[in-house]
């Protein structure tokens, strides 16, 4: 029998707003993405041309491009994927490379429940 989409359901989660993203990773892609892109074009803007504006107009404009590539790619790593799928991914990514600590319980082996025969 298929789940029926209930008003509840629905309301639990961010809607779709653009390409797939819900209105925070929206943000968070555009701010990722621009804001090292707009630093590193603002650094050669001025040693290039003594204008740092220069160089972050230049980069505003490429940074662009760059958002609307990363979403294509966010867009394809979540479809067919519950919501919440890359919150986790990037969680666990960060925890495996020792960044943060996490509260979630990530662990292969046997449970026992404390009791031995």
């Amino acid at each position: 029998m298929a789940e029926l989409d209930l008003l509840v359901n629905r309301l639990n989660f961010d809607p779709v707003i653009f390409k797939g993203c819900s209105e925070r990773e929206l943000y968070f892609t555009i701010i990722g993405v621009s804001l090292p892109i707009c630093a590193i074009f603002g650094l050669f803007g001025y040693l290039a041309w003594s204008n740092i504006f220069y160089g972050i107009l230049i980069g505003a404009v490429l940074s662009l491009a760059v958002v609307f590539f990363a979403l294509g790619i966010v867009e394809k790593i979540k479809r067919d994927k519950e919501p919440g799928y890359v919150q986790q991914l990037i969680t666990f990514k960060l925890e495996q490379k020792g960044f943060i600590k996490t509260p979630i319980i990530r662990r292969s082996g046997i449970w026992m429940i404390g009791r031995y025969l």
